[in-house]
């Protein structure tokens, strides 16, 4: 049985550090956005 297609990410990006908040949660609006910014 093979896993839905929704289920693999679609883009993997590597990046330096992970962008987090002053208490260091990952910021994952962030993120995404870095994702995009890659994209285009």
């Amino acid at each position: 049985m093979a896993a839905e297609q929704y289920k693999y990410p679609r883009r993997i990006v590597f990046v330096e550090e992970l962008p987090k908040n002053a208490t260091g949660k990952i910021l994952t609006r962030e993120l995404a956005r870095i994702g995009d910014e890659t994209r285009t």
